[in-house]
């Protein structure tokens, strides 16, 4: 063998490492971390979605929590909290929840009572945008399978709460907030609660 055909062996085997290198970057899918939030660890928090709110006080009513007409938590005016100094946008921060617990309620403290409100929850990944929640389990469920999972909660003409969980086994949310469509009249109110 001559030292020629030695160069011509080795640039062989340097192209064929070359072209799999080549091949194998550009089979790769890229990503990039967008958000690296730290999360709650080892805490029980709840959540008022419709506490009445004075942004120029800030401070948040824990006796009006309902509301009577349909809406969403988050059509206010985001403002902090003078007690405890968080940020009051009508959505429940729920990064790093191992367990969520709905509270939907309806009754007529101060109202007529005779119509009906459907409940629903929606989520965020990023606090822009917002899906429905498909994954609201019953509290009186004893496990989780698609004809038990549903969408939306309903109560019609009657003082009641309904408790409902967030089957979180595949899925995880940065926040959540709560929808109400009230028909005729009624106080609606949700709450949550989450284990970290």
């Amino acid at each position: 063998m001559t030292k020629s055909s030695n160069y011509i062996y080795v640039g062989i085997v340097v192209a064929i490492i070359a072209s799999f290198l080549l091949y194998t970057v550009t089979q790769s899918v890229y990503g990039a971390v967008v958000v690296n939030d730290v999360a709650t660890s080892n805490a029980y928090q709840t959540y008022e979605f419709f506490a009445s709110t004075t942004a120029a006080t800030g401070s948040v009513s824990s006796t009006v929590i309902a509301t009577t007409t349909t809406a969403t938590s988050t059509n206010i005016t985001g403002f902090f909290d003078s007690v405890y100094g968080r940020y009051v946008d009508g959505s429940f921060d729920v990064r790093g929840a191992k367990k969520i617990t709905m509270y939907f309620s309806r009754g007529g403290a101060t109202h007529a009572n005779t119509g009906s409100t459907v409940f629903k929850v929606q989520a965020t990944r990023d606090g822009t945008n917002w899906t429905d929640v498909q994954q609201l389990v019953s509290a009186t469920s004893t496990s989780v399978s698609n004809s038990l999972v549903q969408a939306t909660a309903s109560i019609g003409a009657a003082t009641s709460t309904l408790v409902f969980g967030i089957d979180l086994d595949y899925i995880s949310y940065k926040a959540i907030r709560c929808v109400v469509v009230v028909t005729t009249d009624g106080e609606s109110s949700c709450a949550a609660a989450a284990s970290f």
